[in-house]
């Protein structure tokens, strides 16, 4: 299966490096808490909600990342505080129940070596207008969600020292899964862990939109649209917008069951 991939390569070694690196970033995040059904009804079966669940939604715009020499791409990742239970005891971080990417390598890369649940869309640039941050996501021209954060306000500098402290080395679930014929192939939560480093940040007021389009408007995504469209959102957050740079820690991807 694997052409640059893996570790077990027929066209000499992977042209992933064991730490990918991203020159500058901009992540926009708008979240709210919602139920523990609902949260529970998105989750993979070997996670169970936190208590109070938080659902986010983070859009990021990477830019020169440096196995795609110079290039980048977009991202929107919609997750769920997840709790798992470990030889160690509960461990609680947030479990990405999809991820809209634009392009196919970290794709492929993020759902073979992290278990990352990443599928393609059209996932606009960053866009700015005074003091409001938007992007929005398509298949096929079909809008699928839509994120905004208005009232942006610059962070006080002891604010975003507590954010980047709180990102130097960041750790979200995985889950590896391949179907197999009788039994899955791979069946497994992952601990995956970035860090990233903001120079500049922003707090504001934020809101998501998830579109329902139909199935054929949208044949891969409609059907996880309906479901987030239907999680209730209790109680907003408040919203951040940031830019700098991040790291995604490969050689330290873990298995953890």
């Amino acid at each position: 299966m694997p052409t640059q991939i893996g570790d077990r390569l027929r066209f000499g070694p992977t042209t992933l490096p064991p730490v990918t690196e991203v020159e500058r970033q901009s992540t926009v995040v708008v979240s709210f808490v919602t139920t523990p059904q609902a949260a529970a009804h998105l989750l993979p079966p070997c996670f169970e909600p936190a208590e109070r669940p938080v659902l986010s939604v983070t859009y990021q715009q990477l830019e020169n990342v440096d196995y795609m020499r110079g290039r980048g791409y977009n991202l929107v990742n919609v997750a769920v505080t997840a709790v798992l239970a470990t030889a160690g005891g509960p461990l609680t971080r947030t479990c990405p129940v999809v991820i809209w990417e634009n392009n196919t390598m970290p794709i492929i890369a993020g759902r073979e070596l992290h278990g990352n649940p990443k599928i393609y869309g059209d996932v606009s640039g960053l866009t700015r207008d005074g003091d409001t941050a938007g992007w929005d996501c398509r298949e096929y021209g079909t809008l699928l969600l839509r994120g905004e954060v208005g009232e942006l306000r610059p962070l006080p500098a002891d604010r975003l020292a507590r954010v980047n402290r709180a990102s130097v080395d960041s750790e979200i679930f995985g889950w590896k899964s391949i179907p197999g014929r009788d039994a899955p192939d791979a069946d497994y939560p992952t601990l995956i862990h970035g860090s990233t480093s903001f120079e500049q940040g922003w707090s504001g007021v934020g809101r998501v939109e998830f579109a329902t389009p139909t199935d054929d408007e949208a044949p891969y995504s409609a059907v996880v649209l309906r479901a987030l469209a239907a999680v209730p959102q209790v109680q907003p957050r408040p919203a951040f917008v940031g830019v700098g740079s991040a790291k995604l820690f490969r050689n330290r991807t873990e298995r953890l069951a």
